[in-house]
């Protein structure tokens, strides 16, 4: 679990550079069209508030980043299963998709997860940054401000953006999310019928949230109702896990008692 958390901080740090690196470029684009359009001339209500933000080659990087992290999630789920199988083949005579095999053509599950997730990432960031953008701009020349003080302030609140909250939490949050897709999928395509249950593993240390505390150690149906409501991440920060638990022969297991806690969501989505 621990080393589980460390990749995943590191994880979160990459892509929060990766996210900032992106956010300041879309930010200098912006600046030149702010400079553009005052040159020009125009004032705010003809020219400013036309200004737009190009998401796709964002998105498009991000997707890469996002497929990454969701082949490293399936190994993930494959080394588990290998583990508990001893790697000798199941019944059947077929053994698990690996990373490798599963990067030549990903599902459309894990393909449509990482399209919507990249391209509402991207969204939402630059386009709340391009709103912040032209307020500023407008704001300068209602105050009587140079093009030059313009700038400078959009410098400013481009470079405060790219280190904000909105950026730290939005890669915290794609990193957990598509790698823990990627190990959950690999669970319900690959191996779901060696599955008894998922035990819920939280980090318990003054960082814990009430959610994660209140639901570790509680068993869950694979992608039964309970599971679908705590499988994490819910909320940013989140470093807790579901571990499977596999079934064995001869072995009764208890059923998974499907707890879902009544506490908020602290920092929730």
């Amino acid at each position: 679990m621990r080393r589980r958390k460390k990749f995943l901080d590191e994880q979160a740090d990459k892509m929060n550079e990766f996210m900032r690196g992106w956010v300041l470029q879309a930010g200098d684009k912006l600046k030149e069209d702010v400079r553009s359009t005052l040159e020009s001339g125009k004032t705010p209500s003809r020219g400013l508030k036309d200004i737009d933000v190009s998401c796709s080659k964002y998105a498009n990087a991000l997707k890469g980043e996002l497929e990454r992290l969701v082949l490293d999630g399936w190994d993930e789920g494959y080394g588990k299963w290998a583990q508990h199988a001893g790697g000798t083949k199941r019944a059947a005579g077929k053994r698990p998709l690996t990373k490798p095999q599963l990067k030549t053509k990903l599902p459309s599950t894990l393909k449509a997860f990482i399209d919507n997730k990249a391209e509402s990432t991207a969204e939402d960031q630059l386009v709340n940054l391009r709103i912040r953008a032209v307020y500023t701009a407008q704001k300068g020349v209602d105050d009587g401000l140079s093009v030059e003080q313009i700038l400078a302030d959009l410098t400013d609140l481009i470079n405060e953006y790219a280190t904000s909250s909105k950026i730290t939490q939005g890669a915290d949050s794609a990193a957990v999310q598509s790698f823990n897709t990627g190990e959950q999928q690999f669970y319900k395509t690959q191996v779901a019928d060696e599955l008894h249950a998922f035990e819920y593993i939280a980090i318990l240390d003054d960082k814990t949230t009430q959610w994660c505390r209140a639901c570790n150690g509680h068993t869950y149906t694979p992608w039964g109702t309970a599971y679908n409501a705590v499988n994490p991440p819910k909320h940013f920060g989140c470093r807790s896990m579901l571990e499977p638990i596999w079934k064995r022969t001869g072995e009764v297991l208890p059923p998974p008692d499907n707890f879902i806690p009544s506490v908020p969501i602290t920092g929730a989505f």
